[in-house]
């Protein structure tokens, strides 16, 4: 059996934790062979410590899976100290984000008709804003509409500005879960007087794309 521990970056909002718990729940209902626990890197229980501790004895190896929707400075540092911090006897690794991934960004702009902002949490690390970037012209070209990034902190445009300058129809929240970020991209759409989507975590294809990452770090060992 493998032990899946799903990474998320945490929050003061307690929503962020109920809606992790149960998306490992309804993980484990589709998972059966795997055993599935959770971890965040702050502000909330269980630390990584902790989730890799609480696993079964039955687990023959661990795959950590950072809930992260950009490869920015946690995927590039706290992710791989907290893990090298560990101090594990079975096979252990780490996957790549679940971010930024086109298909789930496709999937959240389905519905919206006319220009959208896609609306991210933030980050001032030049290669995550230039894959966002790149995500705003893939959708724009598959909807032929205009698409453009909002941050919702530590970069530019902040969604307000980005709505404005893009006449968006619709504000989509890529975030994973709710929380300060998500609350006040739904604030910034709510004053424009145009419809926010929710945070993703439902999302079949977040399901998937775990799935996928873990896959995919297994058949690399």
């Amino acid at each position: 059996m493998i032990g899946v521990v799903l990474l998320g970056h945490g929050s003061t909002d307690p929503r962020a934790d109920v809606a992790l718990q149960e998306l490992v729940a309804t993980l484990q209902e589709e998972w059966w062979d795997a055993a599935i626990s959770h971890a965040y890197l702050d502000h909330c229980q269980p630390t990584l410590e902790e989730a890799v501790d609480s696993l079964p004895s039955t687990v023959q190896r661990i795959v950590i899976v950072p809930l992260l929707l950009s490869t920015a400075f946690h995927a590039k540092f706290d992710v791989p100290r907290l893990v090298a911090a560990l101090d594990v006897q079975l096979p252990l690794c780490t996957t790549h984000p679940l971010g930024p991934d086109a298909e789930l960004a496709a999937d959240a702009v389905r519905d919206q008709q006319g220009p959208v902002v896609l609306a991210v949490s933030g980050t001032s690390d030049a290669s995550a804003q230039a894959a966002f970037l790149n995500l705003a012209t893939y959708l724009q070209a598959l909807r032929r509409e205009p698409a453009v990034i909002g941050y919702a902190s530590m970069a530019v445009p902040h969604v307000p500005e980005a709505i404005v300058r893009s006449a968006a129809k619709a504000v989509v929240c890529f975030t994973l879960f709710p929380g300060v970020f998500s609350d006040r991209i739904a604030r910034a759409a709510a004053e424009a007087g145009i419809p926010s989507t929710q945070p993703l975590w439902r999302q079949a294809r977040v399901r998937t794309l775990i799935r996928e990452r873990v896959e995919q770090a297994l058949a690399l060992e």
